[in-house]
């Protein structure tokens, strides 16, 4: 019961803000052009600057781990591709499997996430902004890999690769990251009025990304396919949890840094995977309604992994 409790306490909060924000929507109070300029405000600043802010005041050398950060970027190297393969078998539609196989794996980790870490660990993420960078970058590449392979763009894969090449190269979220990273190593200290400015900003990105989250979610989405849609949506918050905190917890991670695995593999699949799937002419219908299924189910799936972690004294 206990752990009950706390998994409620923990998630309950973030959830209703997404709540919230789709009661907002539906009564008109928000519309589409908020939620479209919160989303890019959220990425584009709120959430880079928050990471900045966390990497800054960590301690570089006490929170980075290779090992740790090698086991993220071959997991989800790895994970997405054996989706991948075996979904092959079985679906024969290429532009239906290339949707699938990227909402099966691409997460909302930046959004949720990290919303949910900081209810347990306050401001000291540990290694958390490091695995961050490591999913940015895997994926867009792996995604784009996956869906340009199935799908039927117009664009030459040497396109393609530059297109990843620049979309990694100037994502906010990666150099806010590195940039705290840089602060750390040569303990820059801010005057106090800008460290409040700093603190202030990146003080409300969970908010505003948890309001925009809830306002976009669409009941309406839910519509064929849903075989495809209930496999793809165990394989992201169920199956890719189990495997990422097995394996993780082999490896002896434990803590913040276990539980980083959870906001890497356990949450909702990314707003963003239903406009790449549209871009790069696979399913966009499928992946939204991936999407929708994910974001629905995750307040329960996510409060059942961390009261299990919370039971298995592993937070």
């Amino acid at each position: 019961m206990s752990s009950l409790l706390y998994s409620i306490n923990v998630t309950v909060p973030v959830f209703a803000v997404m709540i919230l924000g789709y009661l907002l929507r539906r009564s008109k109070i928000i519309d589409e052009a908020y939620i479209v300029s919160s989303n890019r405000l959220t990425f584009r600043i709120l959430l880079p600057v928050m990471l900045f802010n966390s990497m800054r005041g960590s301690d570089f050398h006490s929170t980075f781990s290779l090992g740790f950060l090698l086991f993220c970027f071959f997991f989800l190297l790895l994970y997405p591709l054996a989706v991948w393969l075996v979904a092959s078998r079985f679906i024969k539609d290429r532009k239906k499997l290339g949707s699938f196989a990227q909402g099966a794996f691409r997460g909302n980790t930046a959004v949720i996430g990290v919303s949910v870490a900081q209810n347990i660990y306050g401001a000291d993420l540990g290694p958390m902004p490091f695995m961050l960078a490591v999913a940015m970058f895997m994926y867009n590449a792996v995604s784009v890999l996956i869906l340009t392979c199935n799908g039927t763009s117009d664009m030459t894969p040497r396109e393609q690769a530059v297109r990843v090449c620049r979309e990694i190269a100037t994502n906010q979220i990666i150099w806010g990251i590195l940039l705290g990273i840089g602060c750390s190593l040569a303990q820059i200290r801010f005057p106090t009025a800008v460290d409040k400015i700093f603190t202030n900003i990146g003080g409300v990105a969970s908010v505003v990304s948890l309001l925009a989250a809830g306002g976009g979610f669409s009941v309406e989405s839910f519509r064929a396919d849903a075989r495809l849609i209930a496999a793809a949506s165990a394989a992201k918050l169920l199956v890719m949890p189990s495997a990422a905190l097995i394996l993780g917890y082999m490896f002896g991670f434990r803590g913040v840094t276990l539980f980083s695995l959870l906001v890497m593999s356990g949450v909702s699949t990314a707003t963003t995977s239903a406009v790449m799937a549209r871009e790069l002419k696979c399913d966009e219908e499928l992946a939204i309604n991936i999407l929708a299924v994910t974001t629905l189910c995750v307040a329960v799936s996510l409060t059942m992994w961390v009261g299990i972690l919370y039971a298995l004294h592993l937070l």
